[in-house]
């Protein structure tokens, strides 16, 4: 999560993308402000204290600890941050709409109940989606990772499901972890990562890895996208296995290519 990896760590991965892969020095620019602005704020969150009823055996039921639509979310904070994060990123075009307290504060909700996840085949509605998708997730983020550090503890190592163990989303990255090369998936929401099984879709559930296809940019071992053709789903899978030390939601972020060599040929 965010809330546990230094900011020089971040600072000094993001150095080493711009002077790997230069290409991408505007982005890294971009999103330096932005990161910086959402992680104080998610070392700054106080982990919360939320009573439940016999958690503890929530995962043995198949359930997760607490379901996405009852997590804890502080609209108010959110709205602050979102405001914040538009205004540190020039390029931005929701500056006007950032404006109004109460939109802002419905778009919260609705990336807090799914409903910005999926956009149109429009080319420029699926843009403005993906847009308030990024800013909605980012803004809530410190209260959501704070949250989940609070319910992480209920998890059981013996869950294998494919969504989240503590809200039950769906993930958004794979990650294979050295030493072992063993896949952990991070959840799309809360921040959390727990270990999966190393071959198959988390989408479809195929778990004999065929039908899976596996795409990587030529001489960057560092990230891959993981193609289902049964689903037609893609996955990112970012290789600390192969690259150590690599802090998989910026590699995700750093890895714009990878999502349009997937939506190109047709996944989602």
């Amino acid at each position: 999560m965010l809330r546990d990896t230094p900011w020089e760590t971040i600072a000094e991965h993001l150095a080493a993308a711009r002077r790997v892969r230069p290409q991408l020095t505007p982005l890294a620019d971009a999103l330096e402000p932005v990161l910086a602005l959402v992680h104080r704020e998610a070392q700054a969150a106080a982990v919360p204290q939320i009573p439940l009823a016999k958690p503890e055996i929530r995962n043995e039921l198949g359930l997760p600890v607490l379901s996405r639509a009852e997590f804890p979310v502080d609209v108010d904070e959110g709205v602050r941050l979102f405001r914040q994060l538009v205004t540190a990123t020039p390029t931005c075009s929701l500056h006007r709409q950032a404006e109004d307290g109460r939109w802002i504060e419905e778009v919260l909700r609705a990336y807090v109940a799914g409903d910005l996840g999926t956009a149109p085949s429009d080319g420029e509605a699926m843009r403005s989606a993906q847009q308030l998708s990024f800013f909605a997730g980012l803004a809530l983020l410190p209260g959501l990772e704070a949250a989940a550090t609070c319910l992480g503890r209920w998890v059981s190592s013996a869950w294998g499901e494919a969504g989240c163990p503590v809200c039950g989303t769906q993930p958004h990255l794979a990650e294979l972890r050295a030493p072992d090369g063993r896949r952990h998936l991070h959840c799309g929401f809360c921040g959390w990562a727990w270990a999966y099984r190393r071959s198959g879709c988390p989408f479809c559930e195929n778990a004999d890895g065929r039908g899976i296809e596996l795409l990587a940019v030529e001489d960057d071992p560092r990230c891959k996208v993981e193609l289902c053709q049964g689903c037609r789903r893609y996955l990112k899978l970012v290789d600390n296995h192969e690259c150590f030390g690599l802090v998989p939601s910026l590699e995700d972020l750093l890895t714009p290519h990878l999502d349009l060599l997937a939506t190109g040929r047709g996944y989602r």
